[in-house]
């Protein structure tokens, strides 16, 4: 077999896009035991437990796992912490800092404290006095934080 060479070009590609692959896995064509399910479950993947009621399964290698986008149930999860009507956890605050991606510096910043108080309001040695809703107390710099986080829902 003779090898070609391959010509490259600079010009322009035009419009990319991106679609999932609409092909099943060879394995998903063989018929099976029951593979999908919905369930009440709780995950502790995000560093503190949330409760999914009625939410997507699949079996993987014998074993139940959550059957859903993680990009849009983080982003779920950040909307829902973000108007809880208790205080927020540490555990919570953290997954918060992380998925804005902010150092605890520069979280801490925004609340006027140290990045030593952050990380003892996310260990749970003291107590942050972020009453309800985060949101109002970025005053000014709430939507800019979190500008285009929700541009999917």
């Amino acid at each position: 077999m003779k090898k070609r060479k391959v010509k490259y070009t600079s010009e322009p590609i035009g419009k990319i896009k991106i679609i999932d692959d609409f092909l099943p896995r060879p394995k998903d064509l063989v018929l099976k035991e029951e593979t999908t399910k919905r369930a009440t479950f709780i995950f502790r993947g995000l560093g503190f437990p949330i409760k999914l009621i009625n939410v997507p399964m699949r079996k993987m290698v014998g074993e139940w796992t959550l059957d859903v986008n993680f990009n849009k149930f983080q982003l779920a999860v950040l909307d829902c912490l973000l108007h809880k009507p208790a205080p927020l956890t540490g555990d919570e605050l953290r997954f918060i800092r992380k998925f804005l991606k902010m150092s605890t510096t520069d979280f801490g910043k925004i609340f006027g404290v140290t990045h030593v108080t952050v990380v003892k309001w996310e260990s749970g040695q003291t107590r942050a006095n972020l009453s309800t809703d985060v949101l109002t107390l970025l005053p000014g710099k709430g939507e800019d934080l979190f500008e285009g986080c929700f541009a999917e829902f």
